[in-house]
């Protein structure tokens, strides 16, 4: 278990502390009462953090906290992933509501590492962008093992905060040798023809120019889709056009699944798409 997710409460606000898988703690062979180290996102920001151990056995990040609270302001509903670097070392990657990465400030009162710290990269392979993550009815196989739903497209509604964080703890296990995204898909790219493809993945693995490019689902089927890139009031963006609405329809996609695309090498280019329904 090196990493984990915690939903922040209304009593984490309150109580001025956040708490800490005592399995993880235990786990990983983490002394309580030691100084650890949190570095946010790639903001290239780090902060210094002290955990305890109350008497009903709960782990909590206590000293310090309240700072890195205030400053990022963390609010009911946010949702924080713990990465464990090791050497008391973590990276912690903070989510809003709608599950998407907030905007860092630039500026912060944070500890400055010393010598002894190491500076790391994310280890993970890839590019993520998560989005929302809305509760949605799940459909059930036909005959033909064709996948249909009584209700095609439902509209986002807010969704059980640790609903949302099961939904990225699932994409976030998932990895690969190959380069891949993955987006939880709001109401826009079920019931609309397009879906924008993070900036960093399209930029490092598919171009400036406009192509077919095909999806694999899990079941061999296939689909071409048009890969369209433009430059928008100029900023580049990337995304799925003609040909996406009928690989959404075709795999009876929900608003709230979690979609992996995963490149595959040869000479067309070519995704595999894992469908990660919502709990």
């Amino acid at each position: 278990m090196s990493r984990f997710i915690v939903v922040v409460r209304e009593s984490t606000l309150q109580d001025g502390k956040l708490n800490i898988p005592e399995k993880f703690v235990s786990r990983n062979g983490i002394r309580l009462k030691e100084l650890i180290v949190l570095k946010v996102g790639n903001s290239g920001r780090y902060w210094e953090m002290k955990l305890e151990k109350e008497d009903d056995g709960k782990v909590w990040l206590c000293q310090g906290w309240k700072d890195f609270e205030d400053h990022y302001s963390i609010q009911h509903g946010n949702f924080l992933l713990f990465k464990y670097q090791g050497n008391y070392n973590f990276k912690v990657i903070i989510f809003n509501k709608t599950a998407t990465e907030i905007a860092y400030p630039t500026k912060s009162k944070s500890y400055r590492p010393t010598a002894n710290d190491h500076d790391e990269t994310d280890s993970d392979s890839g590019s993520v962008q998560i989005l929302d993550v809305p509760n949605t009815k799940k459909a059930k196989p036909t005959k033909g093992g064709k996948i249909k739903s009584t209700k095609r497209f439902k509209h986002a509604v807010d969704m059980d905060t640790d609903q949302k964080a099961t939904a990225i703890q699932r994409a976030e296990v998932f990895k690969s040798k190959n380069p891949f995204f993955w987006i939880s898909l709001p109401t826009t790219y079920v019931v609309q023809r397009y879906m924008n493809i993070p900036k960093k993945f399209f930029e490092n693995h598919l171009g400036d120019k406009s192509t077919n490019v095909i999806l694999k689902n899990s079941k061999g089927g296939t689909w071409l889709v048009q890969y369209v890139f433009k430059i928008v009031k100029k900023k580049p963006i990337g995304k799925f056009c003609t040909g996406w609405n009928k690989f959404v329809r075709d795999n009876n996609v929900q608003v709230g699944d979690v979609c992996h695309f995963e490149l595959i090498k040869g000479h067309q280019i070519s995704f595999r798409v894992r469908i990660f329904p919502t709990p």
